[in-house]
Order: structure tokens, then C-alpha cells, then sequence
């Protein structure tokens, strides 16, 4: 029997987007945390707007941003793999994390930026592709 790419790439994708705001086990658990996150849309494949404030290839890397932007917005929260969002920019690996914020409308976004006192360094438009 032949496997389709497309159920290939859903399987792969929907693994690597396992769980939003908890990174995945790294050589070093107590380096990562665990944000807890409302998905705004509740809907698998919804459109959100996202604000970007890092990336990295690490997770862990991400942490102390994470700690502090929990405190500013916290279920508004996004640290989720790239692949957990389709629309974004090609220039972003496919292996890295982003920490930002979601909302349901560029308004709301636009508060959550300024609570979160970080600047963004995207502000875009996407479908979020991973909930908890």
C-alpha cells in the first residue's frame, strides 16, 4: 500500500506541533518550562494574528522571555516550533521556535504587544496549525 505525502507531512507537522508552550524534553529538563496557554480561536487551522518577539533553534533559549512575558499576557502566550504556523515567513527554519503573542484581531494584538513590553519583530497574519 502507498502512503500519501500529504498524510505524511500532516503526521510529521502535527507531531512536531505536539504541544503548545512546553518545550520539548532537552538534554537539560530543568532548563524548560511549562507556560500554559488558551488557544484564542479554540479551532485547529483558525486564523490568528501573531507578534514574534524571538526565535531560536533552542527552546530553552526562549525561557526567560517566556517567564516574563507569562507575567505580562499570560494565556495570549505563543512558544510553539515554526511548523505550528502556516503563513510565516520562508526565511524561518522549519526546526526553529517562536515566542510571541496571539489574538483574534490586529487590535487586540496591538495591546497585547505593548503589555508584553517587547518589541516585535513580526507582526503577521496566520493560521495556527497546533492547539492544546
Amino acid at each position: 500500500m502507498r502512503s500519501r505525502p500529504g498524510a505524511v507531512a500532516l503526521a510529521v507537522l502535527l507531531a512536531a506541533c505536539g504541544g503548545r508552550g512546553a518545550a520539548p524534553p532537552t538534554a537539560t529538563p530543568s532548563r524548560s518550562i511549562v507556560t500554559p496557554a488558551v488557544t484564542p480561536t479554540g479551532v485547529m487551522g483558525s486564523s490568528i494574528w501573531l507578534a514574534i518577539f524571538r526565535t531560536s533553534s533552542d527552546p530553552a533559549d526562549l525561557n526567560p522571555g517566556t517567564r516574563t512575558l507569562l507575567e505580562r499576557v499570560d494565556g495570549a502566550i505563543r512558544v510553539s516550533p515554526v511548523l505550528c504556523f502556516s503563513g510565516l515567513p520562508g526565511a524561518m527554519a522549519p526546526s526553529d521556535y517562536v515566542m510571541g503573542v496571539a489574538a483574534r484581531t490586529k487590535d487586540e494584538l496591538d495591546r497585547l504587544i505593548v503589555r508584553s513590553g517587547f518589541r516585535a519583530i513580526l507582526e503577521t497574519r496566520v493560521r495556527e496549525l497546533c492547539i492544546d
